[in-house]
């Protein structure tokens, strides 16, 4: 055995004690890793609370990406996201979604947000423009998708206005 000293960082997007409770996350595990805990709130939630945080964090974004500061830049690609994808976007990938956004806004491309239900080859999308669906499919095959996107059953079921059981259940039905 060798001796270590160091700390050990872990990271997660999902609520812990519902894993913890879901028993998916180990306790003795839990209990040694939580001697300090950091909760960042989703981007979503910091844009929010405050409207001059998009503008900070583009600024630091375009600083890491161009190597300097450029306040007229940063307000140009503002500009851009609060047309495309807009002021009400959920920001499902957070801030590496952000800085995806600002790389391609950068490049000379343009940013609309993550996969819609417009876009060609979404299999839900097809399934709606052919009719196919009863009702309960569609809030399945929808609740899926929302957990592709957002990874939690609390999202889920606060975006579909569900209880978090009943989303889980349509999650978990006959999985597309």
């Amino acid at each position: 055995p060798q001796r270590f000293c160091g700390r050990i960082i872990a990271a997660t997007n999902r609520p812990i004690e519902t894993m913890r409770r879901e028993k998916t996350f180990r306790d003795d595990l839990y209990y040694r890793l939580c001697t300090d805990e950091i909760l960042i709130p989703p981007l979503r939630q910091r844009l929010a609370e405050d409207g001059r945080e998009l503008g900070r964090m583009v600024g630091l974004l375009v600083q890491r990406t161009t190597g300097s500061a450029n306040p007229e830049l940063t307000q140009h690609l503002c500009t851009q996201l609060k047309k495309a994808p807009g002021p009400n976007y959920d920001w499902p990938g957070n801030v590496r979604e952000l800085e995806q956004a600002v790389r391609r806004l950068l490049l000379g491309h343009d940013y609309s947000g993550q996969a819609s239900l417009e876009d060609p080859g979404d299999p839900l999308a097809d399934a709606l423009k052919q009719q196919e669906l009863t009702a309960t499919e569609l809030l399945s095959r929808y609740c899926q998708q929302l957990y592709r996107s957002h990874g939690t059953y609390e999202a889920v079921a606060r975006i579909a206005e569900l209880d978090r059981r009943t989303a889980k259940k349509y999650i978990e039905s006959n999985s597309k």
